[in-house]
């Protein structure tokens, strides 16, 4: 059975993927810088924390290599997120770019009006696309919802590459 929405979806997430790839290269090189600062960072801390540790307690010395380790956590994290919002921000950007085109607007219009069947009214969307409600039931076909769950399909697939 043909999934009338896949080929929209294959759409977006080829332009998605584009500007994506970019992102992602842009942001991996920038969490690298990031990640690199943070345990350059966190060796100095631990380097520090190792030569108080001669005149402390083995305990302040465990305690501080925590610290240090959660701080580094920290800072990853926060550059993952941050290229994560990136990497969504260049995808709403790029969807946006496609308001205007009336076929895809149509084929919007179209799936809606399918899957909502009799009875059902359509809106444009002001960030581009479509919603339409039905009793008891709503699609939201917009251009920042489509780009928003294109990005969450594609976060584990971005998760992977930090890992590697």
């Amino acid at each position: 059975m043909n999934d009338p929405i896949a080929a929209l979806r294959a759409q977006l997430l080829r332009t998605a993927g584009q500007e994506a790839e970019q992102v992602r290269s842009q942001a991996e090189n920038e969490a690298a810088g990031r990640v690199a600062a943070a345990r350059r960072q966190a060796g100095e801390l631990l380097a520090a924390a190792r030569a108080e540790g001669l005149a402390q307690a083995a305990a302040d010395d465990k305690a501080e290599r925590i610290k240090v380790q959660r701080e580094a956590r920290r800072l990853i994290l926060a550059a993952r997120r941050e290229a994560l919002e990136e990497l969504r921000s260049h995808a709403a950007a790029a969807v946006s770019r496609l308001r205007d085109d009336q076929r895809l607007l149509r084929r919007l219009r179209d799936l809606v009006g399918d899957r909502l069947g009799a009875g059902h009214t359509l809106t444009a969307h002001p960030g581009g696309g479509i919603v339409g409600q039905a009793p008891g039931r709503r699609v939201d076909a917009s251009l920042p919802t489509l780009a928003a769950r294109a990005v969450d399909e594609m976060a584990a697939e971005v998760e992977q590459l930090w890992r590697e």
